[in-house]
């Protein structure tokens, strides 16, 4: 095409650019790929493009670098990048990150980790299995341990191939601690997270100070946009520390709506009512979060108004005056309280406005403190979180890993000496005692 004089728009560059990084044989298409890219950055420059260098193409490129193992030219894209600050994503250094991994430079992996790093980008499991694979192979106990310290933050239940890392370590003799060697065995853990291996309770992992006080932060900063809000806001906040605390926050919008799609259907203040009912009967101090145009006339049926009157009174419910989003008001209620301090909705927390708070540490806040339920006629039922973390954790002298795949079925498993598990094998590596 540029032999005849066309005009080869970037998009098309960009294709065979990523065409010729996933082939298998990369150094025979680097030359071309790269021919390719400097006719991209001429017709660039020529244009008066701001920024020669994109993303997609520098990563593609970089791929295709990481392969054909010129480690070179990947750093000088890289650095290419950062002078016309175009954003990286995982895509750019992943590749590069996994071979210098099977090449097994450590001090290259840590330059590419430091990349991350500096960028705010979250490794994936592939990621952190390439730092532990090099760590493996350069037998550095130190820097095993500072990079599974960041895995099992960030990986909940490890996949086989991580499994098979870790199998890796722990049965090297630079895992040895003062002679003694490490017992690998797969295990189950019971519903109450008692390791059939060793025998240990596992932990309730929760968020860190750090973590929590951030993600309040992040809440917080969505509600105080104007002086209205903030107003409230504070109110609420002096509220909740005046009557607080409680063991059991309530989404009441998410309860009343439930199941009311039906003919007839609509909100149901009832269903409140019977979560309520349900919590104080265990002694539970239950917070309701509900919208102040849930409480008027016209909105509550008579056969309510007296209920809802009452809830206020004794402070168990608090209302969101017009132009505030009652979520805002539950989450922060639930995070703030900390504790195991239970949060009942169903919803998943994934629309946009959710999307402004969510990252890994959010994921692990939810998964504690969650609670899904059904309203079944006059009954409800509640999954809450189980009184242990299924993740990774260390104990003692011993490491749990937990396998990815659980129960499809959400159902516990009962092995032949009657031990009721939580559905999935635990990799638990245990240090042999000393002599």
């Amino acid at each position: 095409m540029k032999s005849e004089g066309v005009t080869i728009a970037p998009y098309i560059s960009q294709v065979v650019i990523n065409i010729c990084s996933k082939a298998e044989d990369a150094a025979a298409f680097k030359e071309g790929a790269f021919q390719v890219y400097e006719n991209m950055t001429q017709l660039g420059k020529s244009s008066g493009t701001k920024s020669v260098v994109d993303e997609t193409t520098a990563s593609s490129l970089i791929k295709l670098c990481s392969k054909a193992q010129d480690f070179s030219a990947c750093e000088e894209l890289i650095a290419a990048m950062e002078a016309d600050k175009v954003m990286p994503k995982l895509r750019t250094f992943g590749p590069l990150l996994r071979a210098h991994s099977d090449a097994g430079d450590l001090d290259k992996c840590m330059w590419v980790h430091g990349k991350f790093v500096l960028h705010s980008l979250e490794p994936t499991e592939e990621d952190y299995i390439a730092l532990l694979h090099v760590c493996v192979k350069t037998k550095n106990s130190e820097r095993f341990y500072a990079f599974l310290d960041m895995f099992i933050e960030d990986i909940w239940q490890p996949g086989p191939a991580a499994w098979e890392v870790l199998k890796d370590w722990f049965s090297n003799e630079a895992a040895q601690v003062n002679g003694r060697k490490w017992k690998i065995t797969e295990g189950t853990v019971s519903k109450e997270g008692v390791s059939s291996v060793t025998g240990n309770q596992l932990q309730s992992l929760e968020l860190s100070p750090e973590h929590e006080t951030a993600l309040l932060e992040k809440i917080e900063k969505l509600v105080r946009t104007d002086e209205k809000r903030i107003a409230q806001w504070n109110e609420f906040k002096q509220w909740l520390e005046e009557f607080g605390p409680f063991d059991v926050i309530i989404d009441a919008a998410n309860v009343g709506y439930f199941n009311q799609n039906f003919d007839g259907g609509g909100f149901s203040y009832e269903q409140i009512a019977l979560m309520i009912q349900h919590y104080e009967a265990q002694h539970k101090k239950v917070l309701i979060v509900l919208h102040q145009r849930r409480t008027t006339d016209e909105e509550v049926p008579p056969s309510h108004r007296e209920q809802l009157a009452e809830w206020r009174s004794r402070h168990a419910m608090f209302n969101c005056q017009v132009g505030n989003n009652d979520d805002w008001y539950w989450l922060y209620a639930a995070v703030k309280l900390g504790g195991r301090t239970l949060m009942i909705s169903n919803d998943e927390m994934r629309d946009h406005h959710f999307q402004m708070i969510h990252n890994r540490a959010f994921g692990r806040w939810k998964e504690r403190h969650q609670v899904h339920y059904q309203v079944k006629g006059r009954r409800v039922e509640v999954d809450e979180p189980a009184p242990f973390s299924a993740r990774p954790q260390h104990i003692g002298d011993a490491w749990y890993f937990p396998s990815r795949d659980a129960s499809t079925d959400g159902t516990s498993h009962v092995t032949d000496d009657d031990h009721v598990t939580d559905g999935r094998r635990w990799l638990c590596i245990a240090l042999e005692p000393a002599n």
